[in-house]
């Protein structure tokens, strides 16, 4: 039996994943720079790898895009992968008990949230390299790439 890929399903644990991630209020107030009330799903926080308006003014900004991987006949991997960058002039940032940059913070509260045992209902993540990326080329911000792959991803049954 041939598997089928879910990508109605993969969008779901998107959309979940952002939202948890924007419900630890450490990550909030990084991305909206302590500014309360912000609104950040579809303008700082994106479901997919967009390329947003980066004249306006200095901001972080967090993308979530994923694909499933078919590695054999009964074994499908979904491979989530963030996407997250900041104008360089934020790029020093404070947070008691954290260390390194804006994004080294960042990236530490994603690992945390990411990584609890079984927290969105899939199963258990495995945490990837995080990769350098230059959104622009002149040199005004500056991001990384972060994977994490559930193995054995299994589709659920929607009968």
């Amino acid at each position: 039996m041939d598997l089928v890929y879910n990508y109605n399903l993969l969008g779901e644990y998107k959309i979940k994943i952002l939202n948890a991630l924007l419900s630890n209020q450490n990550i909030k107030n990084l991305l909206s720079n302590n500014v309360l009330n912000t609104d950040l799903m579809y303008t700082q926080v994106f479901p997919c790898f967009i390329n947003p308006d980066l004249t306006d003014k200095c901001k972080t900004f967090l993308m979530l895009d994923g694909f499933i991987a078919k590695t054999n006949s009964t074994i499908q991997n979904m491979v989530l992968t963030f996407k997250y960058f900041t104008h360089v002039n934020l790029v020093m940032y404070k947070l008691d008990g954290f260390h390194g940059t804006r994004l080294d913070i960042l990236t530490t509260l994603i690992d945390a949230e990411m990584t609890k045992n079984n927290a969105f209902g899939i199963g258990r993540f495995e945490s990837g390299d995080r990769q350098n990326m230059n959104p622009t080329t002149d040199n005004k911000w500056w991001g990384y790439y972060l994977q994490y792959t559930v193995p054995d991803f299994k589709k659920r049954d929607e009968s």
